[in-house]
């Protein structure tokens, strides 16, 4: 772990106030509103390794723009508002951006950094992950979650407790993989239920070692925050509701201004140039129900699964004469049609 931007691409300057007033018995009475709950923000900095200017040169060849950028950035007002902070495309390589994080905030934050791992080409990504967490607070546990996949992404978990009244929850800070095609929404998915196992894994760990036994977890709030590369109706969001998130902005907007406009927001300007809306800030009420988070290579062999049987497989000796065969739609169509003559005689 190791530990301005033009205001129209900011990336995700997407606040929530998350007042999640049943986190855990407080120790000492709180009486204000803004005491019994906390703000986090969530914002994609833009690697100036992979930033593109509009005269199409890389934003790295250009010190002058990237200090100047990065420098509004530790300026901005969150930094006083907010008790987290979730950057995603911190650009670890360089290190005066590194050091103009570390001087600005470390008198007031303390401050969790993660690098992404080793590219396809042996090389170290010069990007990462950072959580920021007021001095109020403090850092338990990090739990790091490397992807293991081909964006070379990762998550980081961090268990929280504030000194004034011994409230915890769980943060997390991610950043998937860009949706480039079909292929990349299921890893998207893939990189979803390793965040889920390793929060149970991690919850499970904590009532271990705190005697909790009986088989359910320690009540602790969750909130899962960054940019996921996916739109409020997407495959990712979908899966996250069935896990019981809730997105405070969503929330909160909503009720104020209609759905409609909730769903339509921007949070940032892609690398492709495009508008959209796909950073969040998502809750879970350590109290609601939820299913046991699946095991990513279950979901792989599901998909397998799926496509095999799309393909007219019953059976594993189908399967494995689908893929041995030296025409693969010749002996797909053979399975199909075998397929539909056993449920037409089962029916």
């Amino acid at each position: 772990s190791r530990m301005g931007t033009d205001r129209r691409e900011l990336s995700s300057a997407t606040r929530a106030a998350a007042a999640l007033l049943a986190l855990a018995a407080p120790v000492a009475p709180i009486t204000t509103p803004r005491a019994l709950g906390f703000v986090v923000s969530t914002l994609n900095v833009h690697c100036p390794a992979y930033r593109k200017l509009p005269c199409g040169d890389l934003e790295q060849h250009q010190p002058e723009l990237f200090l100047a950028r990065h420098s509004k950035i530790v300026e901005l007002p969150l930094w006083d508002s907010s008790d987290f902070v979730a950057l995603q495309e911190v650009w670890y390589a360089c290190p005066e951006v590194h050091a103009m994080f570390v001087t600005a905030l470390q008198t007031r934050f303390h401050l969790h950094g993660l690098q992404r791992g080793f590219g396809r080409r042996g090389r170290e990504r010069p990007d990462g992950l950072m959580l920021a967490v007021k001095r109020q607070w403090n850092v338990l546990a990090e739990v790091e979650v490397d992807f293991a996949d081909v964006g070379d992404r990762c998550a980081q978990l961090l268990h929280v407790r504030r000194a004034s009244d011994g409230r915890e929850l769980l943060l997390i800070n991610t950043h998937l993989l860009f949706a480039h095609n079909r292929a990349s929404h299921r890893i998207q998915l893939r990189e979803v239920h390793k965040i889920l196992a390793a929060v149970d894994g991690y919850k499970a760990s904590v009532e271990r070692s705190r005697g909790l036994g009986g088989g359910s977890c320690a009540p602790l709030p969750l909130v899962l925050c960054g940019d996921l590369n996916t739109p409020p109706r997407g495959e990712v969001a979908a899966l996250l509701r069935t896990y019981g998130f809730a997105s405070s902005f969503h929330e909160v907007v909503s009720k104020k201004h209609g759905a409609s406009r909730a769903l339509g927001a921007v949070t940032h300007r892609a690398h492709t140039g495009e508008l959209v809306s796909c950073d969040y800030i998502l809750c879970a009420n350590p109290s609601a129900p939820r299913p046991a988070a699946r095991k990513w290579a279950d979901v792989v062999f599901a998909e397998l699964w799926g496509y095999l049987s799309s393909r007219g497989c019953r059976s594993t000796a189908d399967a494995f004469d689908l893929l041995c065969a030296a025409d693969e739609q010749v002996e797909a169509e053979r399975l199909v049609a075998a397929k539909g003559t056993a449920e037409a005689q089962a029916g």
